[in-house]
């Protein structure tokens, strides 16, 4: 179960509508549409993804080495870098 599966299930359990600031982005299919916070970059596939596209338990993993590993910063400035050259 990817995590917008899970959060359209959650809201249908708990009879309660999904938070707009998800809403608003965990339908984007365009990835450069997507706002950094949701994205994530996934080595497997070598490409960032959204985070609303990840299974639950790979979420959950990637957040617990993310807690161990301050590359983040470095990655997303490097996605941005990359943006900005392709553009040129």
């Amino acid at each position: 179960m990817n995590i917008r599966q899970y959060i359209e299930m959650e809201a249908v359990v708990h009879k309660k509508s999904v938070p707009s600031d998800f809403y608003d982005h965990m339908y984007e299919k365009n990835i450069d549409k997507l706002p950094d916070k949701y994205k994530y970059y996934s080595d497997s596939q070598g490409k960032y993804i959204s985070i609303f596209d990840m299974e639950f338990h790979h979420f959950i993993r990637s957040f617990a080495l993310m807690q161990t590993t301050d590359t983040t910063a470095v990655t997303n400035k490097l996605y941005e870098i990359k943006q900005l050259l392709e553009v040129a």
